[in-house]
This record gives structure tokens, C-alpha cells and sequence, in this order.
């Protein structure tokens, strides 16, 4: 008798967005598969973290980004990223659950994983504002009030994007003083934080510009700091994630350098090896600066990852890679600790994403039953994702929108 075997399953009731998934491409139809699958990672602060390496920040600057949430990203440094590694999770990932389905069952990144490794608050307010239109001048007017820096319309501005080149270019020729005045120390920290949204944690398509909607949260850093940036963060990864999936594209943007971390947390055999010792006064990631060495991993080779993700037992995954260290990370990997098994949307403006723990309980060290069925339908995932700021609507409203018609009324934001 005649027998079909396919790469998907045999129902699409949960995996309703096959057709135009990458992994349906790479296992039934390689030869289609552009450029073999291998993404762009599109990122800005390349030039940005060298300028710190050869300028280190200095305390009176740093309590500013402390103050404002930022300082564990920085103490988190900076790696090349591993784009093998990366366009080989992107294949394992499903838009309808947010998780990496694996041949031992599924895992993805949660609000632990942001909080432990890179230090960012999980809990708070939601990364969101009146949104309005701004033009040229009052773009002008704001950057320059909050950074001592002068747009150059044209070179420095264009819509309501500012150009993060140009913005490091200004940081570069400005000589900070030896004794710098208040207003000096909170505008370079301004400026620095700017950089790193654009840069690092929400890199866009165009990853040499930044919004200006994230200048609403930079004039009272204390606020800022009382803001939820890592499930901020977390949101737009899921975005790019999904976005990521479709056959058609060819890059991904967000903090694919979190999802780098979290794979080496995880998978062991992608990691290498830590040449110093881990300074337990920062988050959990940056024991992964300084020298490494490769020697037994997999490195920027994408058949290798797929082939040792095909093989991959439930006995390699790292479950719970944290629980020996949790207890010396500083305070601010910890504080969120209730918030993280909660079932939410993670919001950032208008990008609003499930937060679904219940699908991967071991990672808690908990029992895993069957999953309820994912909360959205084809129509509400498609609505959801194809909300944009187009029209001057403002981000509140955007919210709205976006959680109208789903189908689970979603528990309070704050824990």
C-alpha cells in the first residue's frame, strides 16, 4: 500500500497559517526556498557599541540609564549575531502559539527569559502613548530640548523617523566634559537610551532610523523607568518572529540578539564556551562577553542547525538553565518573578502579542497537559496583524483596536 508522509500535521484547526510558512518551503519544496532560507538580520548598533567600547559611559551618565530601565542592556554588551542560527528558529516557529514547535514538544522565549538575561522590567505600565503627527519643527523643537542635538531636516529627519547615524555622528564630535553639569549627564543619557531603542531593541526594516513616538517616554526618565521595556520588547519579537515565518521575506528585524541568548541558554550544542568567569552583579547574559570559543558548537552554518534541531530530545533542552543562579542574578532580573507564568498581551504601541506560558510549563518546572487551543482565529490573527500606526491614530486607540473581537478578554497589565 501506497503511503504519503507530509511535514506538517494532518489538521490545520491549530496550525491554521500553513501555505505560506518557510518551514513548509524548506522540507517539501527546498529548491523554492530563497537565498536557502538564510534571513537578514536587520539591526543599527553596530557603530553604536563600538563608540561605547572606545568611550566607556561614565557613572553620572549611567544613573540616568539605570534610572530610565536601560542599564542591564548595557551591562548585557554586545555579539555578532548568528544568522544560521537565527533563520533556523524562525523555521521552527508558528504565529498561531508563539512557539518554537521542536520534535520533543514546543518552548519559546517568555517574560523570564528577557528579565533574567537582560535585566528589563516585565511588569509596569504598558510601552504606550497619545500618539499624534508631528512636523518638522516640533520634532526639532523636542530632540533638541531632550538631547542638546539639532535635527537637520532632511539629513536628520524624515516623516516622523530620525536618522540614528546622524544622532551618533552629533555624539561622536561633541567632546563631553570632564565635569559635566546635570543637564549634560541627562541629555547623553537621553541620546544613548535613544540609540538603543532604535538600534537594539526595536530595530525596525529601516534599522538606520527611530521613531519619534519613543520620545513621549524619554522627558521624565523616573516614569520611563517605571515602564514594562521588556514585554515591550518581547512583543515585537514575537512580531518579527511571525513576520519572519513567511516565505516572501528575506530579513527579520527586533531583538534577535535576546533570541541569540536565549538559544544558547537552551540548546546547549549552539553555545560556546565562556573563556572568564560571570560577574554575578549583572544580568545572566553577560557572562556571554569577552572571549568565547566555538570549537564545539555549531556556527553560522544553517543546514548544521537544522539538522541538529531535527534530532533534538527533550533530554538536551535546557528546561530551567536558570534555577542554579536565579538566587545571585542582581534584583533587577528577579523583581517580575510573579509576572512571569501570566497569560497577557504583551503590548508595544500598536503591536499587541499573546503571552501564552501555559504552552510550555516545563520551562517552569511544571507538568505539561495538552494546551487549550490557540486564543485567536485566521480572521483576529490577520486583524491583529495587520494594525498599523497609518492615520495619525494614536497608540491607546491602536490597543483598542487591536483587542476588539479577540476572543479572550486579556487580564490586567499590571501583576
Amino acid at each position: 500500500m501506497e503511503r504519503h508522509f507530509t511535514s506538517g500535521p494532518l489538521e490545520d484547526d491549530l496550525l491554521f497559517l500553513s501555505g505560506n510558512h518557510i518551514a513548509d518551503y524548506v522540507f517539501q519544496q527546498p529548491k523554492d526556498v530563497p537565498k536557502g532560507g538564510f534571513l537578514r538580520v536587520r539591526r543599527g548598533d553596530e557603530k553604536l557599541w563600538g563608540y561605547i567600547h572606545r568611550n566607556p559611559i561614565t557613572e553620572n551618565v549611567l544613573h540616568y540609564i539605570r534610572m530610565a530601565g536601560f542599564a542591564g542592556v548595557l551591562e548585557c554588551d554586545n555579539r555578532r549575531i548568528d544568522n544560521a542560527l537565527i533563520s533556523a528558529l524562525v523555521e521552527r516557529w508558528r504565529p498561531e502559539t508563539h512557539t518554537f514547535h521542536m520534535p520533543f514538544g514546543e518552548v519559546t522565549v517568555t517574560l523570564q527569559d528577557v528579565e533574567v538575561l537582560c535585566g528589563l522590567r516585565v511588569y509596569g505600565n504598558a510601552v504606550c502613548d497619545i500618539d499624534h503627527h508631528w512636523n518638522v519643527e516640533e520634532i526639532q523643537e523636542s530632540f533638541f530640548s531632550l538631547t542638546g542635538i539639532r535635527l537637520e531636516n532632511g539629513t536628520g529627519i524624515s516623516g516622523q523617523k530620525i536618522n540614528m547615524p546622524f544622532i551618533l555622528k552629533c555624539l561622536m564630535e561633541v567632546q563631553f566634559p570632564e565635569n559635566p553639569s546635570e543637564l549634560q549627564c541627562l541629555q547623553r543619557a537621553r541620546t544613548i537610551i535613544i540609540l538603543l531603542i532604535g538600534g537594539q531593541l526595536f530595530p525596525e526594516n529601516s534599522s538606520n532610523w527611530v521613531c519619534v513616538k519613543y520620545l513621549n517616554h524619554l522627558q521624565d526618565l523616573a516614569a520611563c523607568g517605571e515602564l514594562s521595556w521588556g514585554s515591550a520588547v518581547l512583543s515585537c519579537l514575537y512580531r518579527s518572529l511571525c513576520k519572519a515565518t513567511n516565505i516572501n521575506t528575506n530579513e527579520i528585524a527586533g531583538e534577535v540578539f535576546l533570541l541569540q541568548l536565549w538559544a544558547w541558554e537552551r540548546f546547549p550544542s549552539t553555545a560556546p564556551k565562556q573563556l572568564r568567569q560571570t560577574d554575578w552583579n549583572k544580568p545572566l547574559a553577560s557572562r556571554w562577553q569577552g572571549p568565547l570559543t566555538f570549537l564545539e558548537a555549531s556556527s553560522h552554518v544553517l543546514s548544521a542547525y537544522r539538522s541538529e534541531f531535527n534530532s533534538y530530545s527533550e533530554f538536551q533542552f535546557m528546561w530551567k538553565p536558570y534555577d542554579d543562579d536565579l538566587h545571585i542574578l542582581p534584583q533587577i532580573c528577579r523583581n517580575g518573578e510573579q509576572c512571569w507564568r501570566s497569560e497577557t498581551y504583551l503590548i508595544c504601541w500598536e503591536i499587541v502579542e499573546p503571552h501564552i506560558p501555559s504552552r510550555v510549563l516545563r520551562q517552569f518546572g511544571m507538568f505539561q497537559p495538552i494546551p487549550m487551543n490557540t486564543l485567536l482565529n485566521v480572521d483576529e490573527h490577520k486583524n491583529l496583524h495587520n494594525i498599523s500606526r497609518a492615520g495619525g491614530r494614536s497608540g491607546e486607540m491602536l490597543v483598542v483596536m487591536a483587542l476588539i473581537g479577540i476572543s479572550l478578554i486579556p487580564p490586567p497589565t499590571h501583576c
